[in-house]
Order: structure tokens, then sequence, then C-alpha cells
């Protein structure tokens, strides 16, 4: 917090980091500052060039292998006046990357729910096997798939 001091904004008795957080980056709250009368960045464009203008964005920059703006704004496709900065596809891969980082953390547990579904996947399909393709295989065929949807509602 010692750079948002710096800044002129205070963190208030009782006030937790992420709603600290939240007010400094709300431009209408007036009551994390300092001094009303000095200097704190109000807009986000001005607390960015802050930033970037301060020892602990040089120490940032340095710390973060490959974070030039160069290696961000080669990345994107995305029309300029899209708010996003990286296409819908690169989201979802990024996104994918991620869970399965999350899940790979945990080995055992991603096993054993893998090949638990895969077991039960199996056995679900060998009940439509031989299933006659009349009427007549409509109520089986319906009582698998409930039986399959309560069970897969369950097993997490």
């Amino acid at each position: 917090m010692p750079y948002f001091r710096t800044l002129g904004f205070e963190i208030l008795p009782r006030q937790t980091i992420a709603d600290f957080l939240t007010a400094v980056a709300d431009p209408r709250t007036p009551a994390n500052k300092l001094n009303p009368a000095s200097k704190t960045p109000g807009s986000a464009e001005q607390r960015e060039r802050c930033f970037q203008m301060s020892d602990e964005a040089k120490v940032v920059f340095e710390s973060v292998p490959g974070s030039t703006q160069a290696k961000c704004t080669s990345l994107t496709r995305v029309p300029p006046q899209s708010i996003y900065t990286l296409p819908f596809h690169k989201q979802v891969q990024a996104c994918a990357t991620r869970q399965f980082q999350v899940l790979w953390g945990d080995k055992v547990s991603f096993m054993g729910k893998f090949f638990l579904t895969t077991f039960i996947s199996l056995v679900f399909g060998s009940l439509f096997y031989d299933q006659p393709a009349t009427t007549s295989g409509v109520f089986t065929r319906g009582g698998v798939v409930l039986y399959y949807c309560l069970l897969s509602r369950t097993k997490d």
C-alpha cells in the first residue's frame, strides 16, 4: 500500500484490500484521498501514467519476462474500437489452458474423475446396445438418458 499512499490515497480503518482497490479505481469516491486538495490521479489514464513513471513499474517490468507493450499489441487482432485486448478464440484458449493447469495440479483427483467418467460413459453407452429401433425401445432410452442426467449432476 505504500505506492498508493505516495499517490495520495489512504486505506480507511476496517477496509479490506479489495474494497480499497475498488475505491481507488472509482473516480467518484473521494473518501480514500489523504488530502482532497492534493493532486491524486482521478482518471484511469492519469493513474496509468503515474504508474508507468514510478519505480514500482520498472521493478515489475524487469521481473516479468517479456512484459513489453509491443508484445501485447502484436498478438491482438481485434478492431480498434473493441474493449477487449484478445480475440474470442485466444480468450477461450487461455481459459482452457489455465483450467487444465489447475486440474493438472491435482493429478490424483483429475485422473480419478477422468477414469470414472470414461467408465460411466462406457457403461451407459452399452445400455443402448441392441435396443430396438421401434417405439418399444423409447421407454428404455428415456430412462437411461434420465438416469445419466441425474448421475452426472450429482457426481461433482
